[in-house]
């Protein structure tokens, strides 16, 4: 099962499950949709996902790869009805993006990325770059590809030259704006909605831009030359210029008020703990500092382990911030680790970094990953370590809804909050 914390508007929730496995690979997925008190409104069959499904209105959008009767593979962005899950268009990428860049092989295979909501929602906007078969780091051109939700048809398509390998998915902001980095000639650039230059910097480290929020760009940053050292980098959005880099970096969450993202801290030697962490964009200091009880410690053989699960966290419509924690303990030896999980804890922490709520959470399991907020439900997913089954539990927040404006990091993939609209 794969749930990435969907839900549209209405509270109705969205993920993927598996039919069976064939060398580690999934097979017969299918969607499915419950309502908001956990009623399945309908399971139809998918193929091969590529990145994660968005909701765009009563559309909802993703992106499928089959192979046609050539034994070429198609890259299908289709839209299907919220309500039903009925197919409202599908489009096959492919076509568009050999109309403005040649492929060196036979069949026009692309990797395509996640799809993003354009300006206005009214587009929805897919990346694009080919490769040579069975060979992923053999990336040529890019493309750039602006869609309109309600028909399929493509409205734009932008050809950049030799981006380099890496995902092609892309980071938007509210204006439509698209960054996106490339590893071959090591830059990090931005380009209009309509598809010109806006700005190119060279990145002195392995940038991937994460996020878009009040005229700043957050990247995660591995540092040369190891590539070992993760930071949150801050860039001005309007010419890419880098402001400051925070060390430890982690998932940044966008929104007006400034940043703040979920990291690891080092409290002790061979101690860490979890942390919601606000800093200055200007100068990379500490702001303030949440820590998420307890810490992770590193301990001998013999001994227990503490550790710390939990959802990702999410910017609320009342700019505080969500997110579900669970302690657990484990044996240290590996063989035999008898890990027990306390029960999850759901917290609320304003934007002055205090918890302002908590509550215990019915169930057992271990949590983890993403979750969603939507009309006063926290949904969260996760999985019985007796028998590795998963679940989705939903549990009350009276109040409280997923931040509608913005940009925040969503399943990897940063682009703009889509599990709410």
């Amino acid at each position: 099962m794969q749930f990435d914390g969907l839900a549209d508007a209405a509270g109705n929730l969205y993920w993927e499950e598996c039919g069976d496995t064939v060398n580690g690979v999934g097979r017969n997925w299918e969607l499915v949709s419950v309502s908001p008190t956990g009623q399945q409104r309908f399971r139809i069959a998918v193929g091969l996902l590529r990145g994660a499904p968005i909701v765009l209105g009563e559309r909802l959008l993703l992106v499928e790869s089959v192979l046609s009767s050539s034994a070429c593979e198609q890259s299908l962005l289709i839209a299907l009805s919220t309500a039903d899950g009925s197919v409202l268009w599908s489009h096959d990428v492919i076509p568009d993006i050999t109309a403005v860049q040649s492929f060196p092989n036979e069949c026009p295979e692309a990797l395509t990325g996640t799809p993003s909501a354009g300006p206005g929602d009214g587009t929805v906007i897919v990346a694009a770059k080919d490769y040579k078969p069975y060979d992923f780091a053999a990336f040529h051109d890019a493309s750039i590809l602006t869609f309109d939700a309600a028909t399929g048809g493509l409205l734009s398509a932008v050809k950049r030259e030799a981006d380099g390998a890496g995902s092609p998915d892309l980071t938007l902001d509210e204006d439509g704006n698209v960054y996106s980095s490339d590893t071959i000639t090591g830059t990090v650039f931005s380009l209009s909605p309509s598809g010109n230059p806006r700005w190119s910097r060279p990145a002195d480290a392995v940038d991937f831009p994460a996020a878009s929020t009040g005229g700043l760009l957050l990247e995660s940053a591995r540092l040369p030359p190891e590539l070992t050292s993760d930071i949150l980098r801050i860039r001005d959005a309007s010419d890419g210029h880098v402001l400051t880099d925070v060390l430890h970096g982690g998932q940044p969450l966008a929104g007006p008020e400034g940043v703040t993202y979920l990291t690891v801290r080092d409290v002790a030697q061979y101690q860490t703990k979890w942390a919601l962490v606000r800093v200055d964009p200007a100068t990379g200091a500490d702001r303030w500092v949440r820590f998420l009880d307890p810490s992770s410690e590193s301990l001998p053989v013999g001994s227990r382990q503490d550790e710390l699960g939990l959802t990702e966290a999410i910017r609320t419509s009342a700019e505080t911030y969500a997110i579900a924690t669970q302690h657990s303990s484990s044996n240290v030896n590996y063989h035999d680790p008898q890990t027990i999980y306390d029960a999850p804890v759901l917290r609320e922490i304003d934007v002055a970094g205090t918890e302002v709520f908590s509550a215990t959470l019915a169930g057992a399991g271990a949590i983890g990953g993403p979750a969603a907020l939507v009309n006063g439900q926290f949904t969260l997913a996760g999985r019985d370590p007796a028998t590795q089954e998963w679940w989705v539990r939903s549990y009350p927040f009276p109040g409280r809804t997923a931040a509608t404006t913005g940009w925040s990091s969503t399943r990897a993939n940063m682009q703009r909050d889509q599990r709410a609209r």
